[in-house]
């Protein structure tokens, strides 16, 4: 991504018109008499990325570029970290659709985080107020806070370990698999997965969670005004939001998200059926990252690896045919053709797959026509191989 500074330059040695320099007093607050901080101005309100959107690139017939720029509207929308919109850019132009249903009123967010939006509440505050200035209170945050402080300790411990120690290892091991390597690394994964569910495990966690909940709800009900995502402003309770369907698990979970993609990446490695950690994965994804391309690619693996299983079935189905070794005592097909159990709760499986995938892309396209459909389909289909 090109650095921030050379937007700055850019903005420095530049002549504005008098309505370009009034959308930029806009962007940074700042009264006709003030001067401008183009240094400011980029720091709090620029957006850049590795690549502009891929999917919408290939479309385009157009090269995926690398970018930092400055939109005037996109500033003013505020950060969530559940956001129920998703961003992205595709010939300079940035795009913002709604990721999931919205409430009449309902303010409109997105997240300033990217990748950091896996991380627990105490990481996620730190690098929102070093960066931006301001202190979230959106609806993750405060239900994340009203976990009892033990939980949100450990899980802050476990992110940072698997985060700065484990990782390292992990990336090695996965560049270069070997058996001693691999156990070790397997058995760390699996003692922090252990330390996450015996905290979870808690009888009382989940009572005193919907306890929270329930006075969450009662409070933005009430006549109070309560405090914005942004605790700089207050937002009248009479404005919507639309509560995201959060649980203690759930919120683990993302806290310590990265674990989640090490255990499906374990999976895969040691040749094992590797749906439930990516399930696992794309439940957290639903609620962070709404429309996220990673959300995307991730239900094109889900899509591919149920339609590649259905194949397998298929093919083994056709060779035993006729040869009776695949009949039960009752006479039913052991294979899933008898009655039909087996087979049709894996066909089951790629239903639900191909409307998980449809979901994802209309969250970060919207609407598209059947040939639409069809066509970005293939095309996010074949650019999540080299990413999930």
């Amino acid at each position: 991504m090109p650095s921030p500074d050379l937007l700055v330059d850019l903005l420095e040695s530049n002549h504005f018109s008098d309505s370009d320099l009034e959308q930029l007093r806009v962007m940074h607050g700042a009264g006709s008499e003030t001067s401008l901080n183009f240094k400011d101005i980029v720091a709090f309100n620029a957006f850049g990325d590795e690549f502009e959107d891929l999917a919408m690139a290939e479309v385009s017939g157009l090269e995926a570029r690398s970018f930092v720029g400055l939109w005037p509207g996109f500033t003013f929308l505020n950060h969530s970290c559940v956001p129920n919109c998703i961003h992205y850019t595709s010939n300079g132009i940035i795009r913002v659709r709604a990721a999931r249903p919205i409430s009449a009123g309902e303010e409109l967010t997105i997240s300033y985080l990217g990748r950091e939006d896996f991380s627990p509440l105490s990481e996620r505050g730190k690098i929102i107020q070093e960066r931006y200035k301001f202190q979230c209170n959106c609806f993750r945050c405060r239900m994340e806070s009203a976990l009892p402080p033990l939980v949100r300790g450990r899980l802050n411990d476990i992110h940072l370990g698997v985060h700065y120690h484990l990782s390292p290892g992990f990336n090695e091991m996965v560049a270069n698999p070997k058996p001693e390597s691999l156990k070790r690394v397997t058995d760390q994964v699996v003692k922090h997965h252990d330390l996450i569910q015996s905290l979870l495990d808690s009888p009382h966690l989940n009572e005193s969670f919907e306890e929270a909940l329930e006075k969450d709800q009662a409070l933005r009900a009430g006549s109070s005004p309560v405090a914005s995502f942004h605790s700089t402003a207050t937002l009248s309770s009479s404005i919507p939001e639309t509560s995201v369907n959060l649980t203690p698990q759930l919120i683990a979970r993302a806290a310590t998200y990265e674990l989640l993609e090490m255990q499906f990446l374990l999976k895969e490695l040691q040749g094992e059926d590797s749906r439930e950690p990516l399930l696992a994965c794309l439940e957290v994804n639903d609620k962070v990252g709404p429309g996220s391309e990673l959300q995307v690619f991730q239900s094109c693996r889900l899509l591919r690896d149920s339609l590649k299983a259905q194949r397998s079935r298929e093919v083994e189905g056709r060779g035993s045919s006729g040869s009776g070794s695949d009949r039960n005592d009752d006479g039913s097909n052991s294979n899933g053709s008898g009655n039909g159990r087996p087979g049709m709760e894996k066909e089951s499986n790629v239903m639900e797959d191909a409307e998980a995938l449809r979901k994802a892309i209309l969250a970060r396209y919207g609407a598209l026509s059947s040939s639409h459909l069809a066509n970005f389909t293939k095309i996010v289909s074949r650019l999540s191989t080299s990413f999930v």
